[in-house]
């Protein structure tokens, strides 16, 4: 056979088998694409979501499941910021805007579960359109911050009001609806009333908390459709900026009622901390053992110490144990407390456990409140 001829042979058994390849990809790949170009898979809708221009958020089976994974991923320093989210055909500019909204109800679904200091709230406008028109979306941003980071203020409509460094509250025209669809509900569960301040005001004469006294004149025009003595009043202190103009300073809820306090017990309350540490996140224990006490020191006299073992310089345990001190009566007022405190650095003066052992130093490292 002649070289010319083996040559053509040659170049025709590439060619048929390029072409056969050709073949063989190509059908596998239109198979595939076949196979995806049928009726799309139905698409679960996510834990919490919104339908198009709606503010009430819609909570599937997954959420329970979603919420937990979210607090656990959170320290308890950081507070859970609610980021609502709206979109460029969703926005009718109008305030408060439809991500404010959304915000606020995502924060509902989380006030059972975290203390109010832990929520904070935003808004963001995103520049495209929204993702569906007839099917839920997701529409909210979930991330953890610390606690005293600043967030922007979400403007909302405020049927009651403060003006800055004053408890005396303005109430708006909606005010008397807004009363009565609380005082409708909560059956069997006690009315919470937060009265929240900022760290730059200045509290009037003879007010220690400006928090517990907006607090206290919530409760007062409240009285008419729900008892005081169903009430439950709290103070929260803030870092934040201190808003512009008149600016809601109450939050609301129902919340299950708590023991009576009635045991020799709750006349003196004691938490512990670790080496060198003047805060702690309180248990759930401690937590109740708190609110026991606060319930029954209301209208009296209450004095705060705290105490350190012997480690350490005897000024630094003074700071330490003011400091501790200072730790347990904030937590006291944000539980809202209404009596009289004082505070005192007791240092290493005044153990309880002997300081030549770990046990006994960790019986010594504490704050104690009791009722005068």
């Amino acid at each position: 056979m002649s070289a010319w001829i083996r040559w053509i042979l040659a170049i025709s058994v590439l060619y048929f088998g390029a072409v056969s390849y050709w073949y063989v990809k190509h059908h596998k790949a239109v198979g595939h694409v076949r196979a995806q170009s049928g009726a799309p898979a139905a698409i679960e809708p996510p834990a919490i979501a919104f339908d198009y221009r709606a503010a009430a958020a819609k909570t599937t089976s997954k959420f329970p499941a979603f919420q937990q994974t979210l607090i656990q991923s959170g320290k308890p320093e950081d507070a859970l910021l609610i980021t609502g989210l709206y979109f460029t055909d969703e926005n009718n500019g109008q305030v408060p805007n439809l991500g404010e909204l959304r915000a606020q109800a995502a924060a509902l679904q989380f006030q059972t579960l975290l203390p109010l200091e832990r929520i904070k709230t935003s808004s963001r406008l995103e520049a495209r359109l929204a993702p569906s028109q007839t099917q839920v979306f997701e529409a909210i941003d979930f991330s953890w911050v610390a606690l005293n980071a600043p967030v922007p203020m979400i403007a909302q409509p405020d049927p009651l009001v403060f003006n800055a460094n004053s408890a005396d509250a303005v109430t708006g025209a909606d005010f008397a609806e807004f009363k009565s669809a609380f005082g409708s509900g909560g059956s069997g569960q006690q009315f919470e009333i937060t009265g929240v301040w900022y760290q730059s005001e200045v509290a009037s004469a003879g007010a220690r908390d400006l928090g517990l006294e907006r607090a206290k004149a919530a409760q007062a025009l409240f009285a008419d459709v729900i008892a005081p003595d169903r009430t439950q009043l709290r103070s929260l202190l803030l870092n934040d900026a201190l808003p512009a103009g008149p600016f809601a300073a109450t939050r609301f809820r129902w919340i299950d009622a708590l023991p009576a306090a009635s045991s020799a017990s709750d006349q003196l309350l004691v938490i512990y901390f670790a080496t060198g540490k003047s805060n702690t996140t309180l248990s759930e224990s401690e937590t109740t053992r708190l609110q026991a006490f606060v319930n029954a020191a209301n209208g009296k006299r209450v004095i705060v110490t705290g105490h350190t073992d012997t480690t350490g310089s005897s000024s630094k345990n003074r700071t330490l144990a003011a400091n501790r001190a200072a730790f347990l009566a904030q937590a006291l007022q944000s539980a809202g407390i209404q009596a009289e405190l004082s505070q005192a650095s007791i240092a290493s003066e005044a153990p309880k456990g002997s300081n030549d052992t770990a046990d006994g130093r960790k019986q010594n490292r504490r704050a104690e409140a009791s009722i005068q």
